[in-house]
């Protein structure tokens, strides 16, 4: 090897070990090769790359699923005119299809709404669980309405003479609200727990 070629090659090596010297994670590498840090960058980009997460099949809790509609109760419901929505009987009725008398089926809570002119005759509660009337507009109900010793009754009767006839309901608790001159006749509360427009009332 020629002096000029040997000396540099020496100047080469010497400049290598001082490197190490001062930065143990130093690596030589000779002229052409790629350094340390060009190899990492290399191996790290020929690693394979997960996936991407698949998407989670968790969603939220659906709605509880609508209670199983007792046959009995159904039919009882429709044998008095009125429609089961699973856990009620309720009664739609106005003027243009109006209901003329209306009896709740016993063992199940019964909506009544009479709304409009004589949409309906005579309302009763009969023996539902839990009873709800309302007649509203000019005389919507033009016969008696009466909840009849059920637990919970609520009797709504708002617009003139929208309750043309009597008024009267029993059982253990009783609201009856009159607005706008909707109880022009009697109105009897005698539940064990009565109110007339939220004012607590006796039997008369």
């Amino acid at each position: 090897m020629p002096a000029t070629k040997k000396r540099i090659a020496l100047g080469v090596v010497a400049l290598a070990m001082a490197a190490c010297i001062a930065d143990p994670d130093f690596a030589y590498a000779p002229p052409g090769a790629p350094s340390a840090a060009a190899a990492t960058s290399a191996a790290t980009a020929s690693e394979p790359t997960a996936p991407p997460a698949a998407p989670s099949d968790a969603s939220p809790a659906s709605d509880a699923a609508a209670p199983p509609i007792d046959p009995a109760l159904a039919k009882a419901c429709r044998d008095a005119k009125g429609v089961y929505d699973g856990t009620s009987c309720v009664f739609t009725c106005t003027s243009a299809a109006r209901c003329g008398d209306r009896k709740c089926p016993a063992n199940m809570p019964c909506r009544v709404s009479c709304i409009g002119q004589s949409a309906c005759a005579k309302v009763e509660c009969g023996t539902a669980t839990s009873c709800a009337i309302r007649c509203e507009g000019s005389e919507a109900c033009t016969g008696d309405v009466k909840g009849t010793n059920v637990a919970s009754t609520e009797i709504t009767c708002d617009g003139a003479s929208a309750c043309k006839a009597k008024v009267a309901c029993s059982g253990a608790t009783c609201a009856i609200t009159c607005a706008n001159g909707g109880c022009p006749g009697a109105v009897a509360c005698c539940a064990t727990a009565c109110t007339v427009n939220g004012v607590v009332t006796a039997c008369p």
